[in-house]
């Protein structure tokens, strides 16, 4: 069990042994500009990646617990699985990996207005304590929700303050048409199977986006609960699953029949989940759920192959 509750093994301690990076860092960057980030410990910086956060969500969620966690907005880092798993594969992948709280600074959506100059003000803080050029290393995007619709008012902002973004990921989002036509930075969208409503914004997107660079799409598909809560270690996960078996909320597939979001699975699970809150949001097995059932969440699965095509363009 980590300092933040969770019964997850993730730990901030094991990662830097695990990894060999530094200790994250905590910053109100300007007076108000809730501000957390990571690096590598050794040798150069890939390029920056900046993460934002969804509606609901706060720059904390992307980290496990460190000392100035409890003064953050939130009070705490969550820590969040999904999350955690995005940013370690991009500290491997010797990425600098930075977090802002948009909107009011807690459990906000973005702020399509005026939050760009403030993640700029942020980036440019992190470049400047880091000892980094922003000439010469790269930035790349990625955010779910209202964190991805922000990739575009993000990467005309950036544009126009001549430091630019190498490539965006935006998650279970599409992108405003007004910012889609006019972003000229390569975009891989990762939308969820289950919402069309999305996938037709994505499909729209990309089509506006080809006109002057590159674009395409992966589709999260909706998998067996079983596989989310065993790659995350999620303590008494057989019985999680032998129960909501029982009680009719995965069908012969293991898979879940309904949203997660609104069904009462909760109920089912009180007494077999007790080191895990449940509130949405902010519990780590809710998230998995919500994951597993391929709607809208944050996710890693297909982060790897997205640093690929960023990579490559």
């Amino acid at each position: 069990i980590d300092a933040c509750g969770s019964h997850f093994t993730s730990g901030e301690s094991a990662l830097q042994l695990e990894l060999g990076v530094s200790a994250p860092k905590y910053a109100r960057v300007d007076g108000d500009i809730e501000t957390l980030w990571q690096r590598p410990d050794d040798g150069p910086v890939a390029g920056i990646l900046f993460m934002a956060h969804g509606c609901m969500h706060q720059a904390p969620d992307f980290f496990s617990h460190f000392e100035s966690c409890s003064h953050s907005n939130f009070g705490k880092c969550l820590g969040l699985p999904e999350e955690l798993q995005f940013v370690r594969l991009a500290l491997k992948r010797k990425y600098l990996v930075m977090a802002v709280s948009g909107g009011f600074g807690i459990q906000s959506c973005w702020d399509m207005k005026a939050d760009p100059r403030r993640v700029e003000q942020a980036i440019r803080h992190v470049a400047n304590e880091e000892k980094l050029s922003l000439t010469s290393t790269p930035i790349l995007a990625t955010g779910a929700s209202s964190g991805g619709a922000f990739m575009g008012p993000l990467a005309l902002h950036l544009a126009s303050v001549e430091l630019g973004l190498r490539c965006a990921i935006p998650q279970i989002s599409g992108i405003a048409p007004s910012f889609a036509k006019n972003m000229k930075v390569p975009t891989i969208f990762l939308p969820m199977e289950r919402d069309a409503r999305t996938m037709a914004m994505v499909d729209q997107n990309i089509a506006a986006l080809l006109v002057s660079g590159r674009a395409k799409k992966i589709v999260v598909p909706q998998v067996p609960l079983e596989s989310e809560l065993k790659e995350h270690a999620t303590k008494n996960w057989q019985q999680i699953i032998d129960r909501l078996k029982q009680r009719g909320f995965l069908d012969e597939e293991g898979q879940l029949k309904s949203d997660p979001r609104r069904s009462s699975w909760r109920k089912a699970l009180a007494d077999l989940v007790q080191e895990d809150s449940m509130v949405a949001d902010e519990s780590h097995l809710s998230e998995l759920m919500n994951i597993a059932y391929a709607q809208h969440e944050f996710t890693s699965r297909f982060a790897g192959q997205a640093l690929d095509f960023c990579e490559g363009n």
